[in-house]
């Protein structure tokens, strides 16, 4: 699977007919509706901002592009937000069981309980200050010198 863009033309492939007809007679005016778009990249960010939580994942370079199997979940956030801005438009209670899962399935991305497939331009996601500087070994604790199995130590 790839890392690729979510577009205006995926969220309308995510309504159903309904929402589909309520989005379409709020932008009739707008060829690329504003507040669509918006939505798109705050919920783009946050996907990413999720997958930069865990510092073994890596990032697409590219800052408009998400992995392709967690596009569902990212257009059921999208979906629903979109769908609390539209007038008399009610949201059900299976589009807030999509948002919630949706939710929950990120958090788990963040927790690194899922790791994303690395993008054809991945980049490290670890922070210079947490790389040991080249030939450095890094210590955690010191060995253990004495132990049940191990009198030498005394």
């Amino acid at each position: 699977m790839a890392w690729e863009e979510l577009t205006i033309n995926d969220l309308k492939g995510a309504l159903n007919a309904t929402e589909l007809d309520a989005y379409s007679t709020e932008f009739a005016d707008e060829a690329v509706p504003e507040r669509a778009l918006e939505i798109l990249e705050q919920v783009v960010q946050q996907v990413r901002g999720d997958i930069t939580s865990h510092s073994l994942n890596t990032m697409s370079v590219d800052d408009a592009l998400i992995p392709e199997a967690y596009h569902a979940h990212a257009l059921a956030i999208v979906r629903y937000k979109l769908l609390a801005t539209l007038p008399y438009v009610e949201i059900t209670k299976a589009r807030e069981k999509e948002y919630d899962q949706a939710n929950k399935f990120f958090e788990s991305v963040a927790v690194g309980k899922r790791r994303p497939e690395a993008a054809a331009d991945a980049r490290d996601n670890t922070a210079a200050d947490e790389r040991p500087s080249s030939g450095a070994q890094v210590v955690t604790s010191r060995p253990r010198i004495t132990g049940r199995d191990n009198m030498a130590g005394l």
